[in-house]
């Protein structure tokens, strides 16, 4: 059986990053900047080799944007993971200067979420689920509270 296992993206690890997001950088020049951005406009002026730098940079400069997976040496997958400040077109939740945010948020490729035990919410669109996953502790709250998800 293949062993999963999870690394943080660095920049020992940007070349299996590229290896996994092809040529293109998954969903036509993404690069997993869309939600970075502060509107569709830059999004759309940045996508392709822009975007890709736009996160090298990032990698480069000591953020860890998020996790890589891999099946033995093969990266097979990846989630973003930062405070939701990072992600301007997710609408943050305000926070007060000089309070850490304990709000993340989780961006990557709906199959995973899924067969990791998210469940979709929201949709905003066709193509943009929101995903929330549930401690057994959080979805008892939610149950006895009537709440479907």
């Amino acid at each position: 059986m293949p062993k999963l296992t999870v690394h943080p993206l660095t920049p020992e690890r940007w070349p299996d990053f590229v290896r996994l997001f092809g040529e293109r950088g998954v969903g036509g020049g993404c690069w997993c900047m869309g939600w970075r951005l502060p509107d569709r406009q830059q999004y759309l002026q940045q996508k392709g080799d822009s975007n890709r730098e736009a996160m090298h940079a990032l990698v480069r400069g000591g953020c860890v944007p998020g996790l890589l997976a891999y099946d033995g040496p093969e990266p097979i997958g990846w989630c973003a993971v930062a405070p939701r400040e990072a992600y301007p077109a997710l609408h943050p939740v305000p926070v007060k200067p000089g309070v850490t945010s304990t709000n993340y948020a989780f961006t990557g490729f709906v199959s995973a979420f899924e067969e990791a035990g998210f469940t979709e919410c929201l949709r905003r669109s066709k193509t943009r689920p929101i995903m929330r996953f549930y401690t057994d502790r959080a979805h008892k709250r939610l149950k006895r509270s009537g709440a479907r998800k």
